[in-house]
């Protein structure tokens, strides 16, 4: 499932990456429940609850951990960006298996946020740089 960053300067990075939207796609066998915290935390996040390809028209870059839909994103052209989370049960077998799919349409950012922010505006800075 695609998910945001979330960082203390969100203005920061929107200066340095205008226009930029989020929307977060949740799975719909997921509780909206389960997430409400997280968009009242931030209501600029757009929520997405019905299947993953409507957004994936006209995405930039989708950010994801593994699963299906990295793999769609992907296979329609969208880069991925996945975080290397310390103590990721998928670390191992699973992302392994992610990185051989997927090939140079996925890149691996360090999990902090910090790095992750950087990492990830970095790319949208130079599409070049992106994942192909």
């Amino acid at each position: 499932m695609p998910m945001p960053i979330a960082s203390r300067d969100r203005r920061a990075r929107g200066a340095r990456v205008p226009d930029v939207a989020a929307v977060m796609s949740v799975a719909p066998s997921l509780e909206a429940a389960r997430f409400a915290a997280l968009f009242e935390r931030y209501p600029a996040l757009g929520v997405w609850f019905d299947g993953i390809g409507g957004i994936l028209d006209g995405a930039t870059l989708a950010i994801g951990q593994a699963g299906t839909a990295n793999e769609a994103a992907a296979a329609s052209g969208v880069p991925v960006v996945a975080l290397e989370l310390a103590g990721d049960r998928r670390s191992g077998w699973y992302r392994m298996r992610q990185e051989r799919l997927l090939g140079d349409a996925l890149a691996i950012v360090p999990g902090e946020s910090s790095a992750a922010a950087a990492a990830i505006v970095a790319l949208l800075n130079d599409p070049a740089g992106a994942p192909a």
